[in-house]
C-alpha cells in the first residue's frame, strides 16, 4: 500500500531541514567556522542532518524502497527521461528569458561555483548525496506526495515546484538581485519536473536518482570549465 509520510514526520523533517540544516547549520554555524575547519565541519554537519532525516522517515523510505525494487527498471528509465526534460526546460528558459533579458548567471549557480572552488569535497558531497536526498524528501516526499494523495497530482506538481523554485532564489532575494528572481520560473519548472518520475513509478527513489544524476552532470560540467 502506498503510504505518505505522517503529519508528525513531515513537521519533524521540515524542522530538521529548514530550521536545523539551512538556518542553524548553514546560516549560523558554518559562518563562524574558520577556513581550516570548514570542510570537516561541513561534512560532519551535513551527514548528521541527513542521518537524522533518515531516522525520522525510515519506515517511509523502506516502504518506498520495496516499491522501487518492484519497478527498478521503470524507475531508472523515468529518471533518465526526466533529465532530458530538465535540460530541455533549461534551454527553453535560456532562449526565451535569459538571452532576451540579457540576464547574468543565477545567484544560486554563482554560489555553487564559489562553493566548489572553496571546498571541493564538501561541494561534491552536498551536490551528489545530501541535496538529492534532503530536497527530494522535503519537496517530493513531504510536499508533492502528500498533496498528490490528499488532493490530486496537478496540485502536487504545482506546490512542489513553487516551493522548490522559491528556495532556489532566496540568495537573490537576500542580495536584492531582483532581476535574478525570474529564475524562479526555471527552478520551479525543475521542481515540478522532478515530481514526474515519482508520480509515474510511485516511488521517491526514482526522483532521487534523477536529481543525483542531474547534479552529477552539472558538477562534471563545472569541473570541465
Amino acid at each position: 500500500m502506498d503510504k505518505t509520510l505522517t503529519l508528525k514526520q513531515i513537521v519533524l523533517l521540515m524542522v530538521v531541514y529548514f530550521g536545523g540544516y539551512l538556518f542553524v547549520f548553514q546560516g549560523l554555524i558554518l559562518g563562524m567556522v574558520s577556513d581550516n575547519n570548514y570542510m570537516i565541519v561541513n561534512i560532519i554537519g551535513s551527514l548528521l542532518c541527513m542521518i537524522l532525516m533518515i531516522l525520522i522517515s525510515f519506515k517511509y523510505l523502506n516502504q518506498q524502497f520495496q516499491i522501487f525494487k518492484q519497478k527498478k527498471g521503470q524507475s531508472i528509465g523515468l529518471a533518465f527521461i526526466t533529465i532530458v526534460y530538465l535540460y530541455v526546460a533549461a534551454m527553453i528558459f535560456n532562449l526565451l528569458v535569459v538571452v532576451k533579458m540579457n540576464l547574468g548567471q543565477a545567484d544560486n549557480q554563482i554560489n555553487n561555483e564559489l562553493f566548489m572552488k572553496f571546498d571541493m569535497i564538501g561541494f561534491m558531497l552536498n551536490s551528489l548525496i545530501v541535496a538529492p536526498f534532503m530536497e527530494e524528501m522535503i519537496f517530493r516526499g513531504c510536499i508533492f506526495h502528500k498533496v498528490w494523495k490528499k488532493i490530486n497530482a496537478p496540485c502536487g506538481f504545482i506546490a512542489s515546484g513553487l516551493v522548490f523554485g522559491f528556495m532556489h532564489i532566496v540568495a537573490s532575494l537576500i542580495s536584492g538581485s531582483w532581476n535574478n528572481v525570474i529564475y524562479i520560473l526555471l527552478y520551479g519548472s525543475c521542481g515540478a519536473l522532478l515530481c514526474y518520475p515519482f508520480y509515474k513509478s510511485e516511488n521517491i527513489y526514482a526522483s532521487m536518482i534523477c536529481h543525483m544524476t542531474y547534479n552529477l552532470l552539472g558538477v562534471l560540467a563545472l569541473i570541465g570549465m
